[in-house]
């Protein structure tokens, strides 16, 4: 028969250890939280932010219209009626010599300059009169209400698949409008009233979308009367 030890010596020892133990534990997992919030935390100095940076339709539009749409057309931009020639004779091929597209299966966006005589404008846009221009098809200047995404994708450098989702995409294609709207649309009518430009020559720069052979719907870069 095995006698059991039940000194206070060692009744003593094995109440503190059981006393130790959670405390031990504990201790432990405090350790654990702590090493934790050590390895994600970052460190922030005077001027810098936290977290992933959020896109800004607005930023990328402002930053690109300047260093890549606006020289980008002023440098490759063809004559409107040398342009409407070729996409005639042979669309593909004007496709590949003179425009961009977001997606081949969509229209695509085109270069140009041109001179016209401006008709009635209206508050959404000046109509031309392009000598050379087939009487079938009419030439305008968007000046509210952009439609399309001439600018966006003239110069084929603004990709899909830059973006997060196809609402970057379509906002970026909107505040590039916005930019010409602001830059040049803006100063031209603070100077030129709409009701005085009737029968002025005017010189154009800009993109049109070729989604439809009878309407050419430019949004310019530059406005210039002669």
């Amino acid at each position: 028969m095995t006698r059991m030890d039940s000194s206070p010596e060692t009744t003593g020892r094995s109440l503190a250890s059981r006393l130790a133990r959670p405390r031990v534990i504990g201790a432990l997992v405090a350790i654990v939280v702590v090493v934790a919030a050590a390895m994600s935390t970052t460190v922030v100095r005077d001027g810098e932010s936290v977290g992933p940076e959020v896109f800004s339709a607005v930023d990328f539009a402002s930053e690109h219209y300047d260093d890549i749409i606006e020289p980008g057309i002023s440098d490759n931009a063809v004559d409107l009626v040398e342009l409407l020639e070729a996409i005639e004779a042979d669309q593909q091929n004007a496709k590949d010599t003179y425009g961009n597209s977001s997606n081949p299966n969509n229209a695509y966006s085109y270069p140009v300059t041109l001179t016209g005589v401006a008709g009635e404008a209206t508050e959404s846009e000046i109509p031309l009169m392009v000598e050379g221009v087939p009487d079938d098809v009419s030439v305008s200047i968007q000046i509210s209400q952009f439609r399309g995404s001439a600018l966006r994708d003239v110069t084929g450098t603004v990709d899909l698949n830059s973006f997060l989702n196809q609402v970057e995409y379509l906002n970026v294609s909107l505040e590039l409008n916005e930019a010409a709207r602001e830059r040049v649309i803006a100063p031209f009518l603070a100077e030129n009233a709409l009701a005085d430009l009737e029968g002025k020559t005017l010189t154009v720069t800009g993109a049109f979308l070729n989604d439809s052979a009878a309407n050419v719907e430019i949004v310019p870069i530059s406005i210039e009367v002669q």
